[in-house]
């Protein structure tokens, strides 16, 4: 029993720096080998006490035993409390399963009828020699944890597919194995079965979650690796693909610069038109491999903030200038509204901001029909050379589904795609942006009612 007690009171030590568990299973891993630990010296105590009708061996026999029974109940507590964090992590089960809450309703009626059965006598009694004597009501005592065991084990039966085989194992035995030394210790009296079960399941349990914990690292670092690897052939082949894509754009350009003189006319229009297809296709093609390439690095973390001073209104002409084109094509209206109190200069990276309002009004070109958009600026306060900024572009589109508001900001996701098959796009623009926004400490949301258009706002501190 001294060597299982020491060997929990390492584990607890051990589980204490553990990083990669959950806070709240780590501290039921180090609550459950530390209650093992105790549980085994109290038990030991309470056999060395035993027939000592000292003083010191009165007193010490009661408070061993009344902790024996006590502790059993905590290592069950704590395991049920470590299912829970369990489940709570599992994509397969919604909310923690009913059975676990009730089996801490059991707990602390255990707990209680154990304090009740120190003053009564209820589980057990002492006789004048000062050896300890089985009562009436002790087999209640054994209703109470075999009932939450019980409970434990219908919920990991049930939930199985949830977990992974390495922890289901485990689990499973610590279910099983203490329920029945409960019921060898009750017909081999005076062995201390069930005590030697949980404690060899708490052990038992550390070391099958260390396996797991290397599996999930070796995993881990397999997926970084192949991470590392995409990352690396997106960067080589985009750049590849680069260097002939503006071999294109620069030979078309050549072609819509020629001289007209002494060419049919019918032909020259035919081949401009041809000319234009191919800019706007090679054009295309340069903005999915940007994006690609910036998704890349955001995943990797190699993104990098440029920040440098720059001219809020140069930006905001340069960005009017490009989409009122494409508005203009549309017939759509692109209405301004700047706050005057804007500073003129602000300090941060130019060029991510403009890439996250150029997404945000090409977007709304692209999913508006008729009617328009308007990107507003606004200031919402200056506070010690910090400025608060509101960004917003709001369009009269078709507007996004409250079902699909979750999957407007993930990468190559495309919402309501029967109606928009029709324009072109990847979904990755959305996704870079709100990464953008996060990586310069700002927040990107979108507020929506499906029919009645859509607002994107871009919140963010500037100085």
């Amino acid at each position: 029993m001294l060597f299982l007690s020491g060997g929990c009171g390492v584990l607890v030590i051990l589980s204490l720096s553990t990083r990669t568990l959950s806070r709240r299973r780590r501290q039921a891993l180090v609550s459950m080998e530390a209650e093992a630990m105790l549980l085994l010296l109290a038990d030991r105590l309470a056999y060395i006490y035993r027939g000592d009708a000292s003083t010191t061996g009165y007193y010490m026999v009661r408070i061993t035993n009344f902790l024996v029974f006590e502790l059993s109940l905590f290592v069950i507590h704590s395991f049920d409390i470590y299912l829970m964090d369990l489940y709570s992590h599992s994509e397969k089960v919604k909310k923690i399963p009913k059975a676990l809450v009730l089996c801490e309703v059991l707990f602390t009626i255990g707990i209680i009828l154990v304090v009740i059965s120190q003053f009564t006598g209820l589980y057990y009694t002492f006789d004048a020699q000062n050896y300890y004597q089985r009562a009436a009501g002790y087999a209640v005592s054994y209703c109470v944890p075999l009932l939450i065991m019980m409970l434990q084990f219908i919920v990991i039966v049930r939930y199985r597919d949830a977990l992974d085989n390495m922890v289901l194992t485990p689990i499973i035995l610590f279910s099983v194995i203490p329920y029945l030394g409960a019921i060898l210790q009750y017909f081999f009296y005076g062995l201390s079965i069930i005590n030697i079960c949980m404690v060899g399941m708490c052990v038992a349990l550390y070391f099958f979650e260390i396996i797991n914990m290397n599996n999930q690292l070796q995993a881990r670092i397999e997926a970084e690796r192949a991470s590392n690897a995409k990352s690396r052939f997106l960067a080589n082949i985009s750049h590849e693909i680069r260097t002939p894509i503006n071999t294109i754009m620069g030979m078309d350009e050549m072609i819509l610069r020629e001289n007209p003189t002494g060419v049919p006319k019918p032909y020259f229009m035919s081949v401009v038109g041809y000319a234009y297809d191919i800019k706007a296709a090679s054009e295309t093609l340069l903005s999915l491999i940007n994006d690609i390439l910036d998704i890349s690095k955001l995943e990797s973390g190699k993104m990098n903030l440029v920040k440098k001073e720059y001219d809020v209104t140069e930006q905001i002409r340069s960005l009017y200038t490009m989409i009122s084109v494409r508005s203009n094509q549309k017939n759509l209206r692109f209405d301004l509204d700047i706050d005057e109190t804007i500073p003129q200069k602000l300090y941060g990276d130019a060029g991510k901001i403009k890439q996250i309002m150029l997404n945000l009004l090409t977007n709304a070109v692209k999913y508006t029909e008729k009617g328009g958009f308007k990107l507003s600026i606004k200031v919402l306060g200056k506070e010690n050379g910090v400025c608060r900024l509101h960004f917003s572009v709001k369009d009269t589109g078709n507007g996004i589904k409250q079902e699909d508001m979750n999957r407007l900001f993930s990468a190559f996701e495309r919402v309501d795609e029967a109606k928009n098959s029709g324009i072109q796009g990847t979904g990755l623009g959305l996704a870079i942006s709100k990464q953008f926004a996060e990586l310069m400490g700002g927040k990107l949301w979108c507020e929506s009612e499906y029919g009645q258009g859509s607002t994107f706002v871009l919140r963010w501190n500037r100085r």
